[in-house]
């Protein structure tokens, strides 16, 4: 505690001998107070000039959004309808079957006449 009170005080008294030390401004010569007055109406002319330009872009920069606004009130967003409607029962054909594993519905569907039939296995 002692330590940072030290440490604070020193510091306190080097930024007061710093502001001390620093030389008064000498007071500037009429020509030169002239040439400054010249130099900021000048400055304000050129600001005063880029103010009138921004706010031209501003106002095409309103009008672009507004008219952006009004093609997008136009467009209406239509998520696209993935459900499937529901189909009447429909007969199937000779020879399928459905049937459904983990609640998906699949069908099982005979390739020929002959695979219509269970298969038949000869032993020697």
């Amino acid at each position: 505690m002692l330590r940072r009170t030290i440490l604070c005080g020193s510091i306190a008294l080097l930024m007061l001998g710093t502001l001390s030390a620093a030389p008064a401004e000498k007071s500037e010569a009429p020509l030169d107070r002239q040439s400054r007055i010249r130099d900021l109406e000048q400055l304000l002319r050129d600001q005063l000039a880029r103010n009138r330009e921004l706010a031209g872009q501003l106002a095409e920069a309103k009008f672009e959004i507004n008219d952006l606004r009004q093609k997008m009130a136009v467009m209406q967003y239509k998520p696209l309808n993935t459900t499937i409607p529901a189909q009447p029962e429909q007969r199937l054909p000779d020879g399928w079957q459905s049937r459904q594993f983990n609640g998906v519905q699949f069908y099982l569907v005979p390739l020929g006449a002959q695979s219509a039939q269970p298969a038949t296995v000869q032993r020697p």
